[in-house]
Parts: C-alpha cells; sequence; structure tokens
C-alpha cells in the first residue's frame, strides 16, 4: 500500500484549482492583452504559467501563446486537449473542448522584460510628464493637458486621443 501512495505522489498529480500558475481565459470578460500581460507577470513569478479555456475561447489562448512565444518571451512545455463534461442551467451535460498550454520563460526572457521597461521609462513621453511647453504661445502643462481631455470626455463622449483620430483620418 504504501508503494502505491508513494508512486501517486511521485507522478505529481494536484488539485487544479489550487494552482498559483493557472490563467483560465475567457473570450468575454477581459482583452485579449490583458491576458498576455498576466502571463508575463506569472512567468516573472513562477517562471511558467499555464494557459486554460473552454470552448470558443480557446482560439484567444492559442493567440495568446503565439504572442508570447513570436515575442521570444516564452518557450512551449505542453499542450493538452480534451473534452469535458459541462452542466448547463441544470439540463443534461455538454461536452465541451477544453486546452491547456503550458509555457515558460525563454532563456532570454529577463533580458527582453528588462529592455521593455527601460524603453516604457524612457520612452517619447517620459520627458513631458514633467516639463511645461508651449503651443501657439500659451504655456500648457499636462495636467492642463489632461483636464482638457477629461471636460472633453464628459462634455462629448470621446476622449482627446480619439478625436485626434478621428480628425486624422478626416484630414487623411
Amino acid at each position: 500500500m504504501e508503494q502505491i501512495t508513494e508512486g501517486v505522489n511521485n507522478l505529481g498529480i494536484a488539485d487544479s484549482s489550487n494552482k498559483k500558475n493557472r490563467i483560465q481565459v475567457s473570450n468575454t470578460k477581459k482583452p485579449l492583452f490583458f491576458y498576455v500581460n498576466l502571463a508575463k507577470r506569472y512567468m516573472q513569478q513562477h517562471n511558467e504559467v499555464e494557459l486554460s479555456a473552454l470552448g470558443m475561447a480557446i482560439a484567444t489562448v492559442v493567440t495568446i501563446a503565439e504572442i508570447l512565444k513570436n515575442n521570444g518571451l516564452a518557450v512551449e512545455k505542453r499542450i493538452t486537449t480534451s473534452a469535458v463534461d459541462i452542466n448547463e442551467s441544470g439540463g443534461r451535460p455538454v461536452q465541451k473542448a477544453k486546452i491547456e498550454i503550458v509555457l515558460g520563460k525563454s532563456e532570454n526572457f529577463d533580458e527582453l522584460m528588462a529592455a521593455a521597461t527601460a524603453e516604457i521609462e524612457d520612452g517619447p513621453f517620459a520627458a513631458i510628464s514633467s516639463t511645461q511647453f508651449s503651443h501657439r504661445g500659451a504655456d500648457v502643462t499636462v495636467d492642463k493637458i489632461n483636464i482638457f481631455s477629461d471636460r472633453l470626455n464628459g462634455f462629448c463622449g470621446m476622449s482627446l486621443p480619439t478625436i485626434m483620430l478621428a480628425k486624422a483620418a478626416e484630414l487623411g
């Protein structure tokens, strides 16, 4: 009996609900890059991430994995597919497709993440946050632009960047 218990323990079977590095992806609740950024954070903390989805969300999980792999951040460790029975609103069980993709950190994950952080901190808008500039003879600070943008958003329901993009397309 001890040998059987030891064998089961050595298999590494764990309760899947207790996994700290599992992301259950939905294609209706959060935007795609929410999951991409969350997966990056999980890989920083746990060295790997497990992406899981059912049904129509499978395409979203595959897209997330491909984005991370194509950017050189992740390597594919395991892909598992299966069918699971889901009881919907008290009716009979319905089978849904399920996918689990386990991704690990790439060899240069830490360097790529450090470079991305440095690019954000030293990017083209880094100096604007604390400086004042002149536009058509008037001194304008970022705070004034943000207040104007908030008021404009409240007035017409569109943000300043949205209006600027619309105007650029109109001129375009």
